[in-house]
C-alpha cells in the first residue's frame, strides 16, 4: 500500500463519515418506501373514486337509454357524453395499473353504494364526475382521446340499436 492510499484509509478509520453516509442512505431508502406506499394509497383512493364516477355514469346511461326514442339527437348526445366520461375514468385507472378482478369489484361496490344516495346527491356527484371526466379526457394524448371517442361511439351505437 502506498503512503497516500494508506493515509486515505486512515482518514476513514475512526471517522464518523461512513456511519453518517450509511444513515443518510438508509434514511433515503426509508423515505422512498414511505413515498411509494403513499403513492399506492393515493392510487387506491383514486381507483375507488373513479369506480364511483363510472358507476354513476353507467346508471345515468341506462336511465337515458330507457327514455331514448329513435331520432332524439339531444338524448343520444347526452348518452354519449356520459359514456365518454365513464370511459375516461376507466382509461385513467387502467394507465395507473388497475386491472380485473379488482376493477370489477370496485365497480360493483360503487354501484351498491350509489343506491343509498338521494336523487339530489346523485345528481350533484354525477355533475362533478362529468366535469372531472372531461378534464381527464382533455389531459389525455390525442390517440387516447380518439380511442375513447371511438369506443364510446361504438358502445352507444350498440346500446341504441333496434332490438330484433
Amino acid at each position: 500500500m502506498t503512503s497516500s492510499s494508506h493515509h486515505n484509509a486512515n482518514v476513514w478509520r475512526g471517522s464518523r463519515r461512513p456511519r453518517r453516509l450509511a444513515s443518510v442512505v438508509l434514511g433515503l431508502l426509508g423515505l422512498g418506501a414511505v413515498l411509494a406506499a403513499r403513492a399506492a394509497d393515493a392510487n387506491e383512493v383514486f381507483f375507488a373514486h373513479a369506480a364511483a364516477c363510472t358507476a354513476l355514469h353507467k346508471t345515468e346511461v341506462e336511465t337515458l337509454r330507457k327514455a331514448w326514442v329513435p331520432g332524439k339527437k339531444e338524448l343520444r348526445e347526452e348518452i354519449l357524453r356520459h359514456t365518454v366520461s365513464g370511459f375516461s375514468f376507466v382509461a385513467t385507472t387502467y394507465k395507473q395499473g388497475l386491472r380485473n378482478p379488482q376493477a370489477d369489484e370496485l365497480l360493483k361496490a360503487a354501484e351498491e353504494e350509489q343506491k343509498a344516495l338521494t336523487p339530489a346527491e346523485r345528481l350533484s356527484k354525477l355533475n362533478a364526475c362529468a366535469t372531472e371526466g372531461a378534464t381527464l379526457l382533455r389531459d389525455m394524448t390525442s390517440v387516447e382521446r380518439w380511442f375513447i371517442q371511438n369506443r364510446s361511439n361504438a358502445r352507444v351505437e350498440r346500446l341504441l340499436a333496434p332490438k330484433d
